[in-house]
């Protein structure tokens, strides 16, 4: 039986490789195999347990079509699911377990505990309870089950392709300031360049940006960072790698300013108001251009909204709602202004002005780095130095091809 190859979403893939009959598409590669190897790469994941994004070619397919819509792999995606199942399952487990027991028995106030439930315990159960439920529905597993979710392999295989470059500047940046700050300390690093109300209503105004460079810990910058690296591969991909740095600066500043007069008493860091804005701008393109996204695209994304949402209810105390509804209010907004209805004109700006735009954003994300590094160093140039060398070294490293899977 042959298998259309149709592309009705307009995302392109390269055709079969010549001369191999079996063979996958992977970070942008085409690699030709045997069918038993095809079946053995198909059975694999990754260390986090989570199965890898690629398209697939058999002498039945009149090109690249997901691995779900050949019959003969479905025995293969169906042990990979269960074996990241259980991967998922028997790490997240033993660590939720023995937080429970060093709670118990530590002495932490009621913020701390707020902390670490939002921060560490959630994530992990929920992790927990998607492979239960995941293990429970793979008893009973058809192959034609997995045909639903044949479009979001191919548009996630679609954005692995693509190798973000702006995305991964933001991310420097953040990993520099990230660094600066575990030399000099959080609290004092907040105090220097942090979203400090009183202070900016006396006039320093430059913290409603560099307090954006800012996190908490190490758990704050780490979930910013990988949202951003994925926030930005779709946007990077949907829409122009420009609009990133473009929607990241405004929204962030934005949150700012929402954080600045709804929460006036309380000093705020961290990147989520750009993130907030590149989920506003995400939904937005998934309402305007449904034929470019999958679909329940833009279900996923208003369900990510909403989980924010509660989230921040539940953990008010901490989190910086005025400063994620800014950023989101503003991203939706640009998102409105600037995204067209058809994939054949995306953008409303021309895009000679989107690029000229893109880079000055970038420069400004990146002047308010080095603003914050200056307000942090204090005058210590051995804090200069080592951000100097820290940002060489980012700089190079993430031209790493370890840094393509993202």
């Amino acid at each position: 039986m042959m298998v259309q190859a149709a592309d009705q979403h307009h995302w392109e893939f390269p055709a079969k490789l010549e001369g191999e009959e079996y063979g996958y598409f992977e970070k942008g590669e085409l690699r030709g195999s045997t069918r038993l190897g095809l079946i053995s790469r198909c059975r694999e994941s990754d260390f986090w347990g989570e199965s890898t994004a690629f398209l697939v070619w058999t002498p039945d397919t009149l090109g690249l079509v997901a691995p779900e819509q050949v019959p003969f792999l479905f025995e293969a995606l169906r042990e990979r699911r269960r074996r990241g199942a259980f991967h998922t399952l028997f790490v997240c487990g033993p660590i939720v377990l023995l937080s429970l027991i060093f709670l118990s028995a530590s002495s932490l106030d009621r913020r701390q505990l707020i902390a670490i439930f939002i921060f560490w315990l959630l994530p992990l159960t929920l992790g927990m309870l998607s492979s239960v439920w995941e293990l429970w529905r793979i008893r009973t597993l058809k192959p034609w089950d997995l045909t639903a979710s044949v479009e979001t392999v191919r548009f996630a295989a679609w954005l692995q392709a693509y190798k973000t470059t702006y995305t991964k500047d933001i991310a420097a940046c953040l990993v520099v300031v990230g660094l600066i700050q575990a030399f000099v300390g959080g609290k004092e690093s907040v105090a220097a360049a942090g979203i400090v109300k009183e202070a900016v209503r006396a006039g320093e105004i430059w913290r409603l940006l560099t307090g954006t460079m800012l996190h908490v810990n190490f758990n704050h910058f780490w979930m910013n960072g990988i949202t951003l690296l994925g926030l930005g591969r779709l946007v990077e991909r949907a829409t122009h790698r420009a609009c990133v740095p473009l929607v990241f600066l405004l929204s962030a500043l934005s949150g700012s300013l929402f954080s600045l007069y709804l929460m006036p008493q309380t000093t705020s860091v961290g990147a989520s108001g750009g993130l907030m804005g590149l989920i506003g701008w995400a939904a937005v393109v998934g309402f305007r251009r449904k034929e470019s996204v999958p679909p329940g695209f833009l279900k996923r994304m208003l369900m990510s909204i909403a989980l924010i949402g509660a989230i921040g209810i539940v953990g008010y105390e901490l989190i910086d709602n005025a400063a994620h509804f800014g950023g989101l209010v503003c991203g939706a907004m640009l998102g409105l202004v600037l995204i067209g209805k058809h994939h054949a004109s995306p953008l409303l700006l021309p895009y000679h002005y989107l690029r000229h735009i893109g880079v000055i954003s970038l420069f400004l994300i990146a002047a308010g780095a080095g603003a914050a590094i200056l307000a942090m160093s204090a005058g210590q140039w051995w804090v200069l130095l080592i951000a100097a060398i820290t940002g060489c070294g980012v700089w190079f490293g993430k031209r790493h091809p370890y840094f393509d899977k993202y």
